[in-house]
């Protein structure tokens, strides 16, 4: 998974990543209970936002609505994603968002 890679994340957090990427707004009941990525969606999105620190990605979020991020950091994301898709390795030349 080229995000895991690029923002040095381990799987679980990476996958929560993928999630914000593809959705305009995730909601905790979406990561802790349909996705079952995790049992306290508040404590992994604190350590997601603290690993994209140094990134461009910043995550949103509002009581009540859930967690996002803007449309820029989406694309970005999307473009490493998409890099991934095509076969491009750790390696191949793909600048971080």
């Amino acid at each position: 998974m080229r995000l895991q890679i690029t923002y040095d994340l381990p799987p679980s957090l990476a996958k929560i990543l993928v999630l914000l990427a593809d959705n305009e707004v995730v909601t905790a009941r979406m990561i802790e209970l349909d996705e079952r990525l995790t049992k306290d969606a508040k404590v992994a999105i604190h350590r997601l936002r603290r690993r994209l620190e140094t990134s461009p990605v910043t995550i949103h979020s509002r009581r009540d609505v859930g967690y996002w991020i803007d449309d820029a950091a989406r694309k970005a994301l999307r473009g490493v994603m998409k890099d991934s898709a095509r076969g491009g390795g750790a390696d191949s030349g793909a600048a971080a968002a």
